[in-house]
């Protein structure tokens, strides 16, 4: 008698791998002009016009009270809100302090002088030395002078450099060469920070110039983009040639998520901080100048795709673009770069397994187009948000690299599910 031979076949096994977009941000995500809205992502902002200057500005400061442009070129600053502008050489930064009163009192620093505007007249505050960064702090002036050394001024409402009373004005020598040149003087809460080219300082006793004294922290990093400096939560934030850092001054954390491989980190980078967001202006690798924001609720970092010389915050985001000033609202299509969100991820962290992928459907709303890649090879689908897409052939995949492009304005993206088949279950 023969007996049937009993053999063991394969059998597919289908699986919908779901990935929410709140999650997204634990896969390497990279948003280009989107930004999360309401559980989804939807087109990045626009920008309108809102103040005119003139051709030739690098640099957009916003002190308390102003936003103030710089022409090192030309030698001169303005004032956006009041057209107001003057000629100074060599202009490095610009602050202004209230005072009780209400009189607000604008300080222009130079490599050759301090200057200060009350009243709408400039006058020559210190002559020498100058300097090359300065802050307002505990009712204060400081300033890296170009001469080596810390200075700060009388309390208010004196505001000289005389070195007599018992809260005398002075100086301290910036005697610590190994951490390179002061870049950027930050007051942030109780402490006065000193950001060097490779590392941070803290003046301490700030209450009382006798006690003054600079302590130096325990954090070096690479070359610190001075500019990029801002006050962003209870921390300063600030970018080195290493990435994204946040500090209380005591201590320094990497800001994670930041896309530091999407960006140029040797070109200048212009920070500031509004909402609770880290906004910056800086190059991509692809030769791109455009605005970044990190989401400090979403830890992810986006890119803005706005060209953007600089960028600053006062009441607002603005944007310097040639002889226009912007104010970043609303939602529009990007004036360079694409839009699209990317991430990458193992299907073995949210799935039971590798397979083959033949189909995605994305969560949301709008015309789309989706490239997913693995092991170097791409397949690509196009249609409607909340449709099944099969794609342009199948993938055995175990990682995947997720990338979708909405194709018009009215687009949101809430998830992305790809359609897994699974060919590793046997049965009788």
């Amino acid at each position: 008698m023969r007996y049937a031979k009993k053999i063991a076949v394969p059998f597919a096994q289908w699986q919908r791998v779901r990935l929410p977009a709140e999650k997204w941000k634990n896969y390497g995500l990279t948003l280009n002009h989107l930004r999360p809205r309401n559980g989804a992502f939807v087109l990045a902002e626009g920008a309108s016009k809102a103040y005119s200057t003139d051709n030739g500005s690098e640099y957009l400061i916003a002190t308390q009270s102003q936003l103030v442009t710089l022409y090192p070129y030309f030698k001169r600053i303005r004032l956006l809100m009041q057209n107001r502008q003057w000629l100074l050489p060599d202009i490095m930064e610009a602050e202004d302090y209230v005072l009780p009163s209400g009189v607000r009192i604008l300080y222009i620093l130079t490599k050759n002088s301090l200057n200060y505007d009350e009243n709408a007249s400039l006058s020559g505050y210190l002559k020498k030395p100058g300097g090359y960064s300065m802050a307002v702090h505990k009712d204060r002036i400081f300033f890296a002078g170009t001469d080596g050394k810390l200075y700060w001024s009388f309390a208010y409402p004196d505001r000289g450099f005389r070195s007599t009373g018992t809260q005398e004005s002075g100086t301290v020598d910036l005697i610590d060469q190994s951490l390179g040149a002061v870049v950027r003087v930050f007051s942030l809460g109780e402490n006065l920070l000193l950001f060097h080219e490779r590392g941070l300082q803290r003046l301490e006793g700030t209450a009382d110039p006798l006690t003054f004294r600079l302590v130096r922290t325990g954090v070096e990093y690479k070359t610190i983009h001075g500019k990029s400096v801002a006050r962003c939560g209870v921390k300063a934030w600030f970018f080195t040639d290493d990435g994204l850092y946040a500090t209380d001054g005591f201590t320094a954390e990497r800001v994670k998520n930041a896309a530091e491989g999407e960006i140029d980190l040797t070109a200048s980078v212009h920070g500031s901080s509004y909402g609770g967001e880290y906004y910056a202006a800086l190059t991509r690798r692809d030769g791109l100048r455009q605005a970044y924001c990190y989401d400090r609720v979403y830890e992810s970092g986006r890119f803005i795709g706005l060209e953007s010389i600089s960028l600053a915050c006062l009441h607002g985001v603005y944007r310097l673009k040639g002889s226009s000033v912007d104010l970043l609202e609303g939602s529009a299509l990007p004036e360079v770069g694409t839009v699209s969100a990317k991430f990458c991820y193992d299907l073995t962290d949210v799935a039971d397994g590798a397979g083959i992928i033949e189909a995605l459907e994305v969560e949301g709303e709008g015309m789309y187009e989706a490239e997913v890649t693995a092991n170097g090879i791409t397949r690509r689908a196009k249609g409607e948000a909340g449709k099944r897409l099969a794609l342009n052939g199948v993938l055995r995949a175990n990682r995947v690299t997720v990338e979708i492009k909405p194709c018009g304005t009215a687009f949101a993206l809430r998830g992305v599910v790809l359609c897994k088949r699974r060919e590793d279950v046997y049965g009788d």
